[in-house]
């Protein structure tokens, strides 16, 4: 994932109706992706503007990146996983904690449930939406 350095005017995203490109000088490969009804959920919440060529200049901006990072690899990799990290992020989680999260829900030695959840700092609204994630990721759905 990009640390903050991305940060430094000279990388670009766009946000249209139905994509999202991204390009700059610290991003190796331009790439675009189709926006998901999940990318569309974050891109209300965050406020983001759209129609319009948008410097990278805030953390929302890393993050807008790193989630449509996944959308791109969970498309080459179809890990269900990260579908799960992703819609965890979603929700509000860190990426890091997300990323614990769905990785040991897919291990088999871990039964990621509300006692697992107690060890991360998370509200109890919260942790209601990711049990409801977790059910239906250990569900198939």
């Amino acid at each position: 994932m990009m640390n903050k350095s991305i940060l430094n005017g000279n990388n670009f995203y766009e946000i249209t109706k139905t994509t999202i490109r991204f390009w700059g000088l610290d991003i190796k490969e331009p790439f675009e992706v189709h926006i998901s009804e999940g990318l569309k959920k974050f891109i209300k919440e965050k406020n983001l503007a759209e129609n319009e060529v948008c410097e990278f200049n805030d953390d929302v901006d890393i993050e807008l990146f790193n989630y449509c990072l996944l959308l791109r690899n969970d498309l080459e990799t179809n890990d269900e996983r990260i579908a799960l990290m992703r819609d965890l992020m979603l929700l509000g989680l860190s990426e890091r904690d997300a990323r614990i999260i769905a990785l040991e829900a897919g291990a088999s030695q871990v039964y990621v449930n509300s006692e697992y959840l107690e060890q991360f700092k998370i509200e109890e609204k919260l942790k209601v939406e990711i049990k409801t994630k977790l059910c239906k990721f250990y569900m198939g759905e």
